[in-house]
């Protein structure tokens, strides 16, 4: 089987495919579905942009498998565009107040909010960043981190530029996250709807049972420090921020021994 790349252009694609000699042209029962088509949406992506996604999910969240799947994908097929973070809610990897700041702009679990904009499902992910990721951010965010092994000590550095003069109360906000985050603790088992295929495929997730054991769990995009609290740190920005001015801020925290650094 060949792979011929296909670049579409802005806007709408109309494409139609036909496969022919099927069987190696012997004994074909009908011809009649040889071609189809379908619709293409261009996107070009800013430069700039990225996008956020704040993924509320527990443990003990039986359809939270299906946020897991789709943040994987997001990070797998957009990895220079995509940020996440994985908010846990009353399991073992809990941060009392980032989880508190994202309970309230969600309904339910599982639920993303991309760029603190509208709760949206995890399977709408790739719907919601082709949307946006076209559009030119406000700011251009650049930063660098760095931990000590030593005490333990996680520096973050940031930088932010402005496209516009504004006024207003802008903040800087940081998030240490972690991946392949274990634990032996019966809380680290993951609930799952999927299993044993009870709603249809999931990622892998539809070949174990109803609770994953916390031995073959590894979660991803957890969040292990809130820096500046969920509305960002106050007087992090001046008010009156002038366009193509860099304005930076550093955040200090100390990292649990056990962390994967």
């Amino acid at each position: 089987i060949a792979t011929v790349p296909y670049t579409t252009l802005a806007g709408g694609n109309n494409i139609s495919a036909t496969i022919s000699n099927v069987n190696n042209g012997t004994v074909e029962l009908s011809t009649a579905n040889n071609s189809s088509s379908f619709d293409v949406e261009g996107v070009t992506a800013h430069p700039d942009r990225k996008f956020f996604a704040e993924e509320a999910t527990g443990t003990w969240c039986q359809w939270c498998p299906r946020g897991a799947v789709f943040m994987d994908y997001m990070r797998a097929t957009y990895p220079n565009q995509f940020v996440g973070v994985a908010v846990h809610n009353a399991d073992p990897m809990t941060i009392t107040a980032y989880d508190a700041g994202i309970g309230g702009l969600i309904g339910g679990y599982p639920s993303v909010v991309p760029n603190r904009m509208t709760e949206i499902d995890p399977s709408q992910l790739e719907t919601s960043f082709l949307d946006l990721i076209s559009v030119a951010p406000d700011a251009v965010i650049s930063g660098t981190g760095t931990v000590n092994s030593t005490n333990n000590a996680i520096n973050i550095n940031l930088s932010a530029t402005f496209s516009a003069a504004l006024s207003g109360d802008y903040r800087f906000m940081a998030v240490v996250v972690e991946d392949s985050v274990t634990g032996t603790a019966s809380t680290y088992n993951q609930s799952n709807a999927y299993g044993n295929n009870a709603n249809g495929p999931m990622g892998g997730f539809e070949a174990f049972g109803t609770s994953v054991p916390a031995a073959q769990m590894n979660y991803d995009f957890v969040n292990r420090a809130l820096l500046g609290t969920f509305n960002g740190q106050t007087g992090s920005i001046p008010a009156t921020i002038v366009a193509g001015t860099p304005y930076t801020y550093s955040f200090t925290a100390t990292s649990a021994a056990a962390w994967d650094k």
